[in-house]
Order: C-alpha cells, then structure tokens, then sequence
C-alpha cells in the first residue's frame, strides 16, 4: 500500500526511481509487492531565489500505525539513499500517515 512519489526538476534515471522504490519495499513493516511509485517532473518549479536549482521531493504515504521513530528510520533511509544517487540539487523527504483509503 505505501506511495513513493518523487518530484524532480532533475531528470532522473528509471534506474534511480528503482532504487528507491526497491528500498521502500525493504523497509520494516513494507512488502514490495505493495508499494506503489511514481515520478512526477515538473513545468515549471523555483527553488529560494534560484529558478534553476534542481530540486527532488520525495513523499512516502503510509497506513497510520508505525512508530513515529519507525518513519524517522525510513526517512532517514530514503534520504541517504536518493543522496547517494542523485548527484545535483537539494533533496528532501516527507513521511505522511495516510487518512482514510480505500482501494
């Protein structure tokens, strides 16, 4: 069930999106077979004062029920992760405990 979506004024490699998608499914509490990606670009995006700065925001939607240090765990995993991968531009991760959801 959980939901990668990555945003990228940079142009990321399908390479890249699987590698971040595999660790998702790695995660404590997470199946792979239940993990959903997706990739968004951008039209247009601005960055501080900076238009051409890229910029990758990464979201991961969650059932509610982990520990709050368990989503720190895997956004800490997230981030060191896409760092290691995506060589420009800032990157920042977000964990969101999802509301209701059907399916």
């Amino acid at each position: 069930m959980p939901h990668l979506i990555i945003e990228s004024t940079a142009s990321l490699a399908s390479s890249i999106v699987k590698d971040l998608h595999d660790l998702v499914g790695k995660q404590e509490t997470v199946s792979l077979s239940s993990v959903k990606t997706r990739l968004y670009s951008p039209l247009l995006s601005f960055c501080g004062d900076e238009s051409s700065q890229d910029h990758t925001a990464i979201t991961l939607k969650l059932l509610p029920g982990r520990s709050q240090n368990l989503k720190e765990q895997i956004a800490s995993n997230l981030f060191d992760k896409a760092s290691q991968l995506i060589q420009k531009g800032t990157i920042s991760v977000e964990i969101i405990d999802l509301g209701v959801y059907k399916k």
